[in-house]
């Protein structure tokens, strides 16, 4: 889903997608305030042509979708395979098949856990294991 601060800076900066009124943004619970002005972001349906542009100029082997939550409510901060909506997988399928390239990894929330690892055999990510490291990190500084 195309984010970006501030005003519009040049015709199609959003890319070919529908730019969603701040009302629609607000009612669908995806509002984000930018750094720098305050201001809600501004937000687009998602532009296949613009998929395919840019897997092409920067010589891509593989996808990561961002914002996952934002296109999909019921993914919000999914943390595996098993939690990935039926919508979801239509639209990865879609992106994979316009692309022609697969998309691995799933962004589905703000916590640096909310990943999905879907490449192809991958085994799910030991998420448990990084919350220890990092609360061993802080143990440590408190001594």
């Amino acid at each position: 889903m195309p984010t970006r601060e501030g005003h519009q800076y040049s015709k199609g900066d959003m890319g070919g997608g529908r730019e969603l009124p701040k009302e629609e943004i607000l009612q669908r619970g995806i509002a984000e305030t930018s750094s720098i002005e305050g201001k809600i972001r501004r937000k687009a349906e998602f532009d296949f042509n613009m998929l395919k542009e840019a897997v092409e100029v920067n010589g891509a082997t593989q996808i990561a979708l961002t914002f996952m939550d934002h296109a999909f409510p019921g993914m919000k901060n999914a943390k595996n395979r098993a939690n990935i909506t039926k919508e979801a997988w239509n639209f990865i399928e879609k992106v994979e098949k316009k692309a022609g390239i697969p998309v691995t990894l799933l962004n589905t929330g703000k916590a640096y856990d909310n990943i999905i690892d879907i490449s192809f055999g991958s085994k799910p990510f030991d998420w448990g294991r990084v919350e220890k490291t990092i609360k061993s990190y802080y143990t440590k500084d408190q001594k």
